[in-house]
C-alpha cells in the first residue's frame, strides 16, 4: 500500500508568493498527497488565498492561528495532519514536480526514516546558486553506520565551514511518528535555528536515513527583505536560546554532540559579531563594549569550555586570540579591511 505524505506550509504574509508556492504542490506526480497551510496569523490577503485553494482542491486544508512564529506553525501543522510522512515547504518557495515522487520512492524502498534531498537558490535578480555539497556522502545510512559516519559531523560537518547533514527542513521528508516524538524538543522561543534544532533532534531518533546530494528540486527563494539579511542586536538571546535548547536536546546514548553544539554556537556569535561591525552602523568605542561583554557573557564563556576552537575558520580562531588578550580593536579593523 502506498504511503500516505502530508505537506505543511507555513504561511506569513506572503500573498505575492503563494499562489506559485500552492501551484507546484499540487502538480506534484506523488498522488498520494496532503496539503496544510497554516495561516500564523497574515494581516495580509494570505489567508484569504489559502481559503480559496482550499476550495478548488480537496486536498487542500487550512488552519487560521494566532501569530506563534515558524516553529508553533509547522507544529500545529504536523498536530493536524495525516499520513506516514510530512514535508514542509516555505510558502515563499515552490518545488519541481518530481520531488516528492523521488523522494517517497526511496523511502518507500528503504522503508528510511528520513530521506533527504537539495535545493536551489533563486536570487531576486535572476541568478541561481545550488546549496553547498555538504561533507557527508549521497548513500544509506543506518544502525552504526549513523553513529560512526554522520555524528561525528552532523552539526559542524568539516572544519565547521559547513554542516555535515543539511539542516534544511524543506529538503526532507520525515517520518511521521518520529517526528511526533521530536515536538518536546522543538521550543516555540526559537526563532534562529529551527530547522537545525528539528533536524538535530529527529536524526538522533532515527534509524535510517537516505541522502541524495545530488538531486535538487527544491527553489529557496532569497530575498532581500527577509529577516535572515537584516542585522538585529536581538540575535545574540535568540542563539543563547538556539543553544539551550541543542544542549537540551542533545539526548543520544551513543553519541555527545556538546562539544559540536558549542563551537557551532561559538561560530554563529561570531558571524553576527560581523554583521555587527558592518552593518549596525555603531562607533568603533560601542563596538568594543559589545564585543567585550559578548566575550564575558556566561554562555559564551560557559561554551568555550568545552568548544573545538582549533576547528573553526582562521578567521575566527583570531577572533578568539584577540579577544583573548583584549585587542577588540584588532578584531574590528581585521573585519573592516577583509571587507
Amino acid at each position: 500500500m502506498m504511503s500516505e505524505l502530508a505537506i505543511i506550509v507555513p504561511v506569513y504574509n506572503v500573498e505575492q508568493y503563494l499562489d506559485r508556492c500552492i501551484s507546484s504542490l499540487l502538480q506534484q506526480t506523488f498522488i498520494n498527497i496532503s496539503i496544510v497551510l497554516v495561516d500564523d496569523g497574515s494581516t495580509d490577503n494570505s489567508g484569504e488565498i489559502c481559503d480559496r485553494w482550499a476550495k478548488e482542491d480537496n486536498r487542500v486544508t487550512v488552519i487560521h492561528k494566532k501569530n506563534g512564529g515558524l516553529m508553533s506553525a509547522w507544529k500545529c501543522g504536523v498536530q493536524n495532519s495525516e499520513g506516514d510522512y510530512v514535508g514542509f515547504v516555505d510558502s515563499d518557495d515552490w518545488v519541481s514536480a518530481d520531488m516528492y515522487e523521488k523522494l517517497m520512492s526511496v523511502a518507500e524502498s528503504e522503508k528510511a526514516d528520513l530521506v533527504t534531498c537539495c535545493l536551489i537558490k533563486e536570487y531576486e535578480d535572476g541568478q541561481k546558486g545550488k546549496q553547498l555539497e555538504y561533507s557527508i556522502p549521497s548513500g544509506v545510512y543506518s544502525g552504526e553506520k549513523i553513529t560512526h559516519d554522520i555524528f561525528p559531523f552532523l552539526i559542524g560537518g568539516n572544519n565547521y565551514k559547513n554542516r555535515g547533514v543539511s539542516p534544511n527542513r524543506v529538503t526532507k521528508v520525515f517520518k511521521r511518528s518520529v517526528l511526533l516524538e521530536c515536538m518536546c524538543d522543538c521550543d516555540d522561543r526559537v526563532t534562529i535555528g529551527e530547522d537545525l534544532l528539528t533536524t538535530f533532534s529527529f536524526i538522533q531518533k532515527a534509524n535510517k536515513i537516505v541522502i541524495m546530494n545530488d538531486f535538487y528540486p527544491y527553489h529557496y527563494r532569497i530575498r532581500s527583505t527577509s529577516m535572515i539579511a537584516k542585522y538585529s542586536d536581538g540575535k545574540y538571546v535568540k542563539m543563547n536560546i538556539l543553544r539551550e535548547c541543542m544542549l537540551r536536546a542533545n539526548k543520544s546514548p551513543y553519541y555527545d554532540f556538546e562539544k559540536q553544539i558549542n563551537t557551532d554556537y561559538i561560530k554563529l556569535i561570531l558571524m553576527q559579531l560581523d554583521d555587527e561591525i558592518l552593518l549596525s552602523g555603531k562607533p568603533n568605542s560601542e563596538l568594543r563594549h559589545s564585543i567585550k561583554d559578548l566575550y564575558r557573557s556566561q554562555a559564551f564563556q560557559d561554551a568555550m569550555k568545552n568548544a573545538e576552537i582549533e576547528k573553526m575558520p582562521i578567521k575566527y580562531r583570531l577572533y578568539m586570540s584577540f579577544f583573548k588578550y583584549g585587542f577588540y580593536s584588532l578584531a574590528i579593523l581585521m573585519r573592516k579591511v577583509k571587507r
